[in-house]
């Protein structure tokens, strides 16, 4: 039950009260939030400084080399970029609508954005990290939303108006509000 934190009995505007009475609720085991004093690199000095990230995870960090805080996890982010490439030779090859090559992009700036958080624990990279995946949300769905259409109404074009306003105000809100 290593999995399971009791909350603590503090009920407060930000937080709703069935979370936060006492309630024992399941956590990931492998995300922690960044506690900077607890940071014990294996590698005194590493390339890119302390990490200044709001969250770490369950490697040790600069355990290979000091260039690169989570070996594994930027690792396992590089396939995305070979999947963006590959899908985009397709795209190209079997000539498919544009919508099919921004989902392969949106893919491959994951990957990128993913490796940078990963291999530097800067907020920076989080940033890149973190937005990269709900713009890439946003451009799947606009994919799926384009299947059903056939013919050009308003509702058609409005639809990537209102997508990119959602990934402007959510970038807005998750820059000003990085504690959330």
């Amino acid at each position: 039950f290593a999995h399971l934190r009791r909350l603590p009995k503090v009920c407060s505007k930000t937080q709703s009260c069935a979370f936060s009475c006492g309630i024992m609720v399941a956590t990931d085991p492998f995300y922690h939030k960044h506690v900077p004093e607890s940071h014990d690199p294996m590698i005194s000095d590493p390339f890119w400084g302390p990490s200044s990230s709001s969250v770490d995870w369950c490697e040790k960090n600069y355990a290979h080399t000091r260039y690169v805080a989570e070996m594994w996890n930027t690792l396992s982010s590089i396939p995305l970029i070979f999947v963006c490439f590959y899908g985009l030779y397709k795209c190209h090859k079997y000539k498919l609508e544009w919508r099919f090559r921004m989902c392969y992009i949106a893919l491959g700036v994951v990957g990128v954005g993913s490796s940078a958080f990963h291999a530097t624990l800067q907020k920076a990279g989080q940033a890149s990290d973190e937005l990269a995946m709900i713009y890439t949300g946003i451009v799947f769905l606009h994919s799926a939303f384009e299947l059903e259409q056939r013919r050009r109404t308003w509702s058609s074009m409005m639809a990537p108006l209102l997508e990119a306003a959602y990934a402007a105000l959510f970038t807005l809100a998750y820059l000003q509000y990085p504690e959330l």
